[in-house]
C-alpha cells in the first residue's frame, strides 16, 4: 500500500506527520511505502496543486478520504490538515491496518467526520519597559507569543491592535477552524491577515522596523506562528473525549405493598 503525503518538510508543525509516517513504514517495511511530496519546493507545489489540494494531506492508495469498518464501528475520515483537526495518529494507524486487511474503501468527503473544535486561549497584552518605555503589543495564543508590534495604526496603539486581533480570533475559533483558513490579503497600508473572512490584523511597513523587510514577509511570519499555535493546541487535545461518569443505578422499584407499609410497623414474619 502507498501513503502519499503532501507537506512542507521545513515547517516544524508538519514534523509530527513525518514522524507518524516513518513509524508506519518502519513497522511494516514489506507492506507500506511512504512518499513525501515537499510542497515547500516549486515542483512539490505544482504536484500539490495538480492534486486539487489547498491544505496538507495524506492519500492512502490515492484517496485522502476513506472509510472502514461496519455498522457502529464504521469510520469515515479525511486525512487533510495536520493531525488533530480531522484525524489523529491512531486514525491513520487504523486506516493502514484496514488497508492491509482489505477493508479500506474510498469515501465521499461529504460523509467524512467534521473538523473538530480547537480549544486555545487567545489574548492581547500590552507591556512597557520602564516608565518611559514604548508600548509593545503582544498577541498570545496558548502559551506562546505569536506576534509583537510597537507601531500604531491610525488611531489604534499597539495594545489596542492586538486586543482587537485577539477578540476576532476568539470569535472565529468558536466554530471548527483549520490552519489553511488563515490567509493574506492586500490592504491599503500593508498586508492583512484574515481568519476565514474576518480581518485579524494588518502588517504595515512600520511594523517591520526595517526598510528591507516587506509587510508581506512579516504577515507570512505571523500566519506561520498562528498556524503552529493552532496545530499544537490540536495535538494537545485527547484523541477521544473522556468517558462520562456512569449514571447511578436506581433502586429497584418497590411493590405497592412495600411502598404503602408503615415504616414504624414491626417487621412482618
Amino acid at each position: 500500500m502507498s501513503l502519499l503525503a503532501y507537506l512542507d518538510t521545513n515547517l516544524p508543525c508538519h514534523q509530527s506527520m513525518v514522524r507518524i509516517l516513518r513509524e508506519l513504514e518502519a513497522e511494516r517495511p514489506e507492506s507500506v511505502r511512504v512518499t513525501i511530496v515537499d510542497i515547500g519546493t516549486g515542483e512539490g507545489q505544482r504536484l500539490w496543486q495538480d492534486a486539487g489540494l489547498d491544505a496538507v494531506a495524506i492519500a492512502i492508495d490515492g484517496n485522502t478520504t476513506v472509510t472502514w469498518g461496519e455498522g457502529d464501528a464504521r469510520r469515515t475520515v479525511s486525512f487533510i490538515h495536520p493531525p488533530g483537526f480531522t484525524w489523529t495518529g491512531d486514525d491513520l494507524r487504523a486506516a493502514v491496518q484496514a488497508t492491509l486487511c482489505g477493508d479500506l474503501r474510498p469515501a465521499d468527503p461529504a460523509e467524512a467526520e467534521g473538523v473538530r473544535l480547537v480549544s486555545v486561549t487567545v489574548r492581547g497584552q500590552s507591556i512597557r519597559v520602564g516608565n518611559e518605555g514604548a508600548e509593545t503589543g503582544q498577541l498570545v495564543m496558548g502559551e506562546g507569543i505569536v506576534l509583537e508590534i510597537t507601531a500604531p495604526r491610525g488611531e489604534h496603539g499597539p495594545g489596542q491592535r492586538v486586543s482587537a486581533a485577539a477578540e476576532t480570533l476568539d470569535r472565529v475559533l468558536q466554530k471548527p477552524f483549520t490552519p489553511n483558513q488563515l490567509t493574506l490579503q492586500p490592504a491599503d497600508d500593508g498586508v492583512a491577515l484574515l481568519a476565514t473572512e474576518e480581518q485579524v490584523i494588518v502588517a504595515t511597513q512600520a511594523d517591520t522596523g526595517d526598510g528591507e523587510i516587506m509587510p508581506q514577509t512579516l504577515a507570512k511570519r505571523w500566519r506561520s506562528a498562528m498556524r503552529q499555535a493552532l496545530i499544537e493546541a490540536a495535538l494537545a487535545r485527547p484523541a477521544t473525549p473522556p468517558a462520562p461518569e456512569p449514571a447511578p443505578t436506581p433502586d429497584a422499584p418497590q411493590s405497592p405493598d412495600e411502598a404503602l407499609r408503615n415504616p414504624l410497623a414491626p417487621p412482618t414474619q
